[in-house]
């Protein structure tokens, strides 16, 4: 379903424009409050490497169990993700 960008990587925001899509946080809400607080350097055409696992907040453990549905992840695997906006 989500197509593999180059060195293995998923597109972040085609990720998060799905999930919305699907009914879970919004784009502005899940990049506001995950990505931003989770990784500290975020820039414009990078990856960063991004782990779906259980946090404190039961909205964001939800998106990432689909996530990690739909990509057919591991728990604790972590995924390479390219930012591109």
């Amino acid at each position: 379903m989500f197509s593999k960008e180059t060195r293995e990587a998923y597109d972040l925001f085609e990720l998060m424009e799905h999930m919305e899509s699907q009914g879970f946080l919004s784009k502005r809400k899940y990049w506001r409050d995950y990505v931003l607080e989770s990784y500290q350097t975020i820039g414009n055409d990078m990856y960063i490497e991004m782990y779906f696992g259980e946090g404190t907040d039961s909205e964001i453990n939800e998106y990432h169990a689909e996530v990690r549905r739909l990509l057919n992840i591991d728990y604790d695997e972590n995924v390479l993700m390219k930012i591109c906006w």
